[in-house]
């Protein structure tokens, strides 16, 4: 174990000088938006976030039991 140990060691010592490289700041603009969202956007677009997070799911969960039962066996 200790063998498998001490060359992994040394591979990270070697990446980690590249990993803490800076990472430049974003420019986080703190203005209001340019134009106005309309209630009709706002609405579609929680729509459309709503129904990418509960159909996935929901399609997990309704494909759950047959596949609890496949796993079980006779």
């Amino acid at each position: 174990m200790q063998r498998v140990c001490v060359p992994a060691g040394r591979a990270l010592r070697l990446l980690l000088p590249r990993l803490q490289q800076r990472v430049p700041a974003a420019r986080i603009v703190s203005k209001p938006g340019k134009e106005e969202l309309t209630a009709m956007e706002q609405v579609t677009g929680l729509a459309v976030l709503t129904a990418c997070m509960l159909i996935p799911s929901g399609w997990v969960l309704a494909h759950l039991e047959p596949h609890r039962r496949r796993m079980k066996g006779p």
